[in-house]
Order: structure tokens, then sequence, then C-alpha cells
């Protein structure tokens, strides 16, 4: 498929993903989190990470001394 295809796809929903999708619940969210084996120092990369709705609930589970890097299209 071509990429240009599929970001277009993408941004034309991303305004109103988060409100349309069972994707945003928090304490789904918050229990993902907690399952989550974080290092104790370095990066975590978070890819294909969309609007950024996951990105609290990762950072509230993250040491002191790691470091989050996000990307998607």
């Amino acid at each position: 498929m071509d990429k240009r295809i599929s970001r277009q796809y993408f941004n034309d929903l991303a305004a109103t993903w988060d409100e349309t999708t069972m994707n945003n619940d928090a304490m789904r969210l918050q229990a993902l989190a907690r399952k989550l084996t974080l290092p104790a120092s370095g990066w975590i990369l978070d890819v294909g990470t969309g609007t950024g709705a996951f990105l609290p609930y990762i950072s509230e589970s993250m040491k002191d001394c790691s470091r989050l890097v996000s990307m998607d299209f």
C-alpha cells in the first residue's frame, strides 16, 4: 500500500479518533501500563503511538531515569 494513502487515511481520522474508539478508556490504559516491564534507565520507544492517548500512562509507570520517545506517521 502506498504510504501516502495510509498517512492520509489516519490523518483524516485523527481529529475524532479518541472520541470514536474504545481504546481510550482510562481504566484500561492504566491497567495496561501497570503490566509493562520498563527499564530503570534508558530509552522507551512507543512505535505507532497514534494520538498519544497512552503516553501519559506510560509516563506514570516510568522510572525517573528513563526517556520516552514516541513516533507515528
